[in-house]
C-alpha cells in the first residue's frame, strides 16, 4: 500500500505563505501515478526503475540549485567560494541563510550591478523591490528544500511505496525555486 508524505506547516520565520507542495488526489493508483510520471519527465533508461529515474530527477535539480547558491555566495563573498570544503559541507538551507544574509549586506551593490546590465529605458528599482524579490526567491528556496527533505525522507523510509508524483513534484519546485532564485539574483542556469 502507497504511503503519503504528510506536508506540514512552514516554520514561523518564513515572511509570506509558502506556496510548494501538492496533493495526492484520493483517487491516486499506480496507473495513473505512472502516467503522470511519463508526461513530466522522460522514460528511464533500460534497467533503470521509475523511482530511481525520479530521483535522479530530483537529485540533478538539487545539485543545480546548490550551484546557483554557490555563485551568488562566491560573487558576493569570494573568500568563502574559494573554501570549496566549507561550501560542501554546508546544507542547502545553511546556503540559503547565508545567501538571505549576504543579499541583506549587499543590496546596493547587488542593484547597481543589476541597473548596469540593464538597456536604456528599462524601469529602475528601488532597493526595496530588489530586496523583497530576493527575500521572495529565497523563500522559495527554503520551502523547495524543507519540502525535498519531507519527500525523501519519507522515501527512505518507504521507498517504492512513495508515489512517483511526490518525487516529480519536488523536483520540479525545486527547479522552480531556482527560476526564481535566477531572477532576482542573476545567475547561470
Amino acid at each position: 500500500m502507497k504511503t503519503e508524505t504528510k506536508l506540514e506547516k512552514p516554520p514561523r520565520h518564513w515572511h509570506r505563505p509558502c506556496t510548494v507542495g501538492f496533493q495526492v488526489p484520493t483517487d491516486w493508483d499506480d496507473s495513473k501515478d505512472r502516467q503522470f510520471a511519463c508526461r513530466c519527465i522522460d522514460e528511464p533508461e533500460d534497467g533503470n526503475s521509475w523511482h530511481a529515474h525520479c530521483l535522479e530527477h530530483v537529485a540533478e535539480k538539487v545539485i543545480r540549485l546548490r550551484q546557483g547558491l554557490d555563485e551568488v555566495i562566491g560573487r558576493l563573498l569570494p573568500v568563502v567560494s574559494a573554501n570549496e570544503v566549507l561550501l560542501e559541507t554546508m546544507t542547502t538551507l545553511d546556503k540559503i541563510g547565508a545567501v538571505r544574509k549576504l543579499v541583506a549586506k549587499n543590496a546596493a551593490q547587488l542593484l547597481a550591478e543589476e541597473q548596469a546590465r540593464m538597456v536604456a529605458g528599462c524601469p529602475v528599482r528601488k532597493i526595496g523591490d530588489f530586496l523583497d524579490q530576493a527575500e521572495r526567491a529565497l523563500d522559495q528556496c527554503e520551502c523547495a528544500e524543507v519540502l525535498r527533505g519531507r519527500v525523501l525522507t519519507h522515501y527512505a523510509v518507504y521507498g517504492e511505496d512513495v508515489w512517483l508524483m511526490e518525487l516529480v513534484h519536488t523536483g520540479d519546485w525545486i527547479a522552480t525555486a531556482l527560476i526564481e532564485l535566477a531572477e532576482a539574483l542573476p545567475i547561470h542556469l
